[in-house]
């Protein structure tokens, strides 16, 4: 009886060891093959803008209700009539409603299986559905509304590996050679009006203040739980 269990504990342990191998091996990040939403398609309407335009950088501080909160995500503004774009291929594993914002976000990973996940939060009138495989450039949905009253809309893109502490990371970091030129272009264009124009057309990468941030949570006063990652 003893050696019985013990035999299935060995099995299911070299299982694991196994899977766990195959994952390190195999578990490669997302590749961002497609833009995922238009230069035409930014909102232009001052009347909202931050200083940053209508592209808010990964990494950037933001500010309410006595904290400060770094973004993990890189968050655009625009025209509520536009389209939003998978930029990735993968299977969409997880859709959620989000009765606070009227909207939804969608995870799209690159394998079923895989740690690494694009979290693409705030979409309307979607166009897809659990389960499902997309690629890159099929049209995900519309986003969703900020600032009605000038027609805004917009939606934030997110890269993820999760774990024990989730790390976050400049989705600039994983684009392929094929569409680096157009992310250039794009960027150079968002942020042609800002108040900080020569500062982002720095940033390496693209769109990022930082690489990678690690665990989403909120800075209170001196306490920063959510750490740049060198």
């Amino acid at each position: 009886m003893e050696k019985g269990i013990l035999k299935i504990f060995l099995f299911l342990s070299f299982i694991g060891f196994a899977l766990f191998v195959i994952k390190l091996l195999f578990d490669k990040p997302p590749v961002i093959k497609s833009l995922f939403v238009i230069k035409e398609d930014l909102a232009q309407d001052s009347g909202y803008s931050s200083e940053y335009g209508p592209v808010l950088p990964f990494g950037t501080i933001l500010k309410g209700e006595g904290k400060e909160t770094l973004s993990p995500t890189i968050e655009f503004y625009l025209k509520k009539e536009a389209l939003v774009y998978s930029p990735i291929d993968g299977t969409i594993t997880e859709i959620r409603y989000q009765p606070e914002d009227k909207d939804y976000y969608i995870w799209i990973k690159p394998r079923f299986w895989s740690d690494w996940l694009v979290e693409i939060d705030h979409l309307t009138a979607l166009q897809v559905k659990k389960g499902e495989k997309v690629s890159a450039g099929q049209v995900l949905g519309k986003p969703g509304r900020w600032y009605p009253e000038y027609g805004v809309g917009r939606v934030e893109l997110m890269i993820i590996k999760e774990g024990r502490l989730d790390h976050y990371f400049c989705p600039s970091l994983f684009l392929a050679k094929e569409v680096k030129r157009d992310y250039d272009e794009f960027f150079s264009y968002a942020f042609k009006d800002s108040t900080r124009k020569e500062e982002l057309q720095k940033m390496n990468p693209l769109g990022c203040l930082f690489k990678e941030l690690k665990d989403k949570t909120v800075i209170i006063k001196n306490h920063q739980n959510l750490i740049v990652v060198n």
